[in-house]
């Protein structure tokens, strides 16, 4: 539905620039009343997680920052400082092998045996299962505040930076995670759709997470002076999914050049008022 009330398909064949822009560009040109979405079928996948004391930080977050240079498309990680349940802080390495035989990526293995786990277990699961594997730590009712960017590399200063940030993390729900970004998402161009910055391999997100409204102001402020001290608060990139609802004029951001601009074009031409810029706001 459009700004004056017009209801509109669109498609390949009609409206194809309307498509274009609600392919990941935010929203900020109408209300979507339906979608046909296509779905692709999914065996089984091997996933897993390989734990290691915090101690470790450093030596992991390199590795895994050599590991996502070796994996195959089948193959996408990530990296988690997290807090366990006995309140000791540990760091992971998580793994998901859409493939069929995991002998094919030799990472995976890498991974296992990376000398110094605590824990590693890998198994065969349905993917549905595996995507629910955080549903406790992130239930409803639990408070959350979130602040993300790209990162183009994952270098000593900037690793070693967030290690001494998540040791001061106020609540031991919150995590940082690292996002492994490759294989049939960076094959697209802009023509193909408004999402943004395909060709960054890491999204850095700070994820925090409390039980009581009495501590909101002490996690914002933590947030927000963390976010700062790693010089990420000025990073050109960011993932519209992750913005908070204060950061008023960082949607550009979620954009290239290129795309901003058609995006524009696009939202005066369905949306002469502004009247959803209020939901993405690029201009």
């Amino acid at each position: 539905m459009l700004a004056d009330g017009t209801i509109v398909e669109a498609s390949e064949s009609q409206n194809s620039d309307l498509l274009w822009a609600l392919r990941g560009g935010g929203g900020g040109v109408g209300i979507v009343l339906e979608f046909t979405l296509q779905a692709y079928p999914l065996n089984k996948v091997y996933c897993g997680s390989t734990i290691f004391d915090f101690s470790e930080a450093s030596r992991v977050l390199s590795a895994y920052a050599e590991f996502v240079e070796t994996a195959s498309n089948d193959l996408t990680l990530d990296c988690v400082l997290f807090t366990d349940v006995d309140g000791l802080k540990r760091i992971a390495i998580d793994g998901c092998f859409a493939g069929e035989d995991t002998s094919s990526d030799p990472t995976i293995e890498s991974i296992k045996n990376f000398p110094g786990s605590i824990s590693s277990d890998w198994n065969w699961q349905e993917y549905w299962k595996f995507q629910r594997s955080n549903d406790d730590d992130l239930r409803e009712g639990r408070r959350s505040y979130w602040k993300s960017a790209y990162i183009r590399e994952l270098n000593d200063d900037f690793i070693s930076s967030v290690i001494s940030a998540f040791e001061s993390v106020p609540s031991v729900h919150t995590i940082f995670t690292f996002d492994h970004l490759h294989g049939r998402v960076m094959e697209f161009d802009e023509s193909t759709s408004a999402f943004g910055h395909r060709d960054c391999k890491n999204l850095f997100l700070i994820n925090a997470n409390w039980d009581s409204d009495a501590d909101d102001e002490d996690n914002f402020r933590w947030v927000r002076k963390t976010y700062a001290e790693l010089g990420i608060l000025e990073a050109d990139s960011s993932y519209i999914n992750y913005l908070g609802c204060d950061e008023d004029g960082r949607d550009a951001a979620a954009f290239d050049p290129g795309i901003r601009k058609r995006l524009l074009e696009v939202q005066r031409k369905y949306d002469k008022e502004s009247l959803f810029s209020r939901t993405v706001c690029i201009d």
